[in-house]
């Protein structure tokens, strides 16, 4: 029987197949990413356009530059919240991350990280002044630096290279071995433990399916939910809600699927892909899309 399973075990692994991008000094792609952001009632479309840039080939692996080169949005100009999810994303505009793959084009490490905190700090900065004499409403709920952190909690060093490596994008799937019913763990972009499952959608994994699920305990949402109070609300305001929040969190139901579908050019580089976040917290729905596509190439 322990022989049947090794066997079983080593065909299963056999049908495993390594995502690779097949980088080259000199490659050039640009992708548009367009996703619904915010609350069910305040809902903002927001269309970002990145472009990424091989500049160097080392002996390891590749040294990659990824620009926001635009954003726009649907938010009215008199919306609060729309305009919050907006500055968001703006924060990025026009800033250069320089960050080293291996040789598969797996994301290594961000290279220029203390020039990012600089200018991300003078950014945020800037846009929160504006802000807070746009919306005098939001200076009241919002202090400057509680603001600041909202705008800039995605932008640590360590967010930027999850972002690279463990949500939906370009370089996400690059040198994971792709094998159907494979599973592993992650923090999506709220912040929330997920576990996931890989599909070969294709059997040469040009196509891969991506199913995720929320991943946490009762107590790990607990800390998740206070967690993110501390990070964005004044302190009277925090101790004022964890005096009840035992008693919300004994009724809190959450459950949280993504779905994630690949598609991938013959070099390696990512094609298309699009989410799909459904869900329900205490009995109250929501859905969001984000669709990532390659719309310039310079490979034939």
């Amino acid at each position: 029987m322990i022989a049947l399973m090794c066997m079983t075990m080593a065909a299963q692994a056999q049908l495993g197949v390594k995502r690779v991008a097949k980088l080259q000094k000199g490659d050039k792609a640009v992708y548009r990413t367009e996703q619904s952001i915010g609350a069910a009632n305040s809902m903002v479309k927001v269309t970002a356009t990145e472009q990424y840039v091989v500049t160097d080939a080392t002996a390891d692996g590749f040294v990659v530059e990824n620009t926001a080169t635009g954003v726009e949005s649907d938010a009215a100009a008199d919306d609060i919240m729309g305009t919050l999810v907006k500055k968001a994303v703006e924060v990025l505009k026009g800033i250069t991350i320089r960050f080293s793959t291996d040789k598969d084009g797996k994301p290594l490490a961000i290279l220029n990280s203390d020039e990012l905190a600089k200018t991300f700090d003078e950014r945020a900065n800037t846009m929160v002044n504006e802000l807070h004499s746009s919306f005098p409403e939001i200076a009241q709920m919002l202090p400057k630096e509680t603001l600041k952190k909202q705008l800039t909690e995605h932008l640590t060093n360590e967010a930027l290279l999850a972002s690279l490596t463990e949500n939906a994008g370009v370089f996400a799937l690059n040198g994971k071995t792709i094998m159907t019913g494979a599973m592993d763990e992650y923090v999506n972009d709220d912040g929330m433990k997920m576990k996931r499952m890989y599909f070969l959608t294709e059997k040469d994994a040009s196509k891969v399916k991506v199913t995720g699920n929320i991943n946490m305990n009762k107590e790990e949402l607990k800390a998740m939910v206070l967690k993110q109070l501390e990070e964005n609300l004044p302190a009277d305001q925090v101790e004022a809600v964890k005096q009840n929040i035992d008693m919300v969190m004994a009724n809190m139901k959450m459950d949280v699927k993504e779905t994630t579908d690949y598609e991938f050019f013959p070099n390696g580089w990512l094609k298309t892909a699009t989410t799909e976040t459904n869900s329900e917290t205490m009995g109250q729905a929501s859905s969001s899309k984000k669709t990532i596509e390659c719309v310039e190439h310079s490979w034939k």
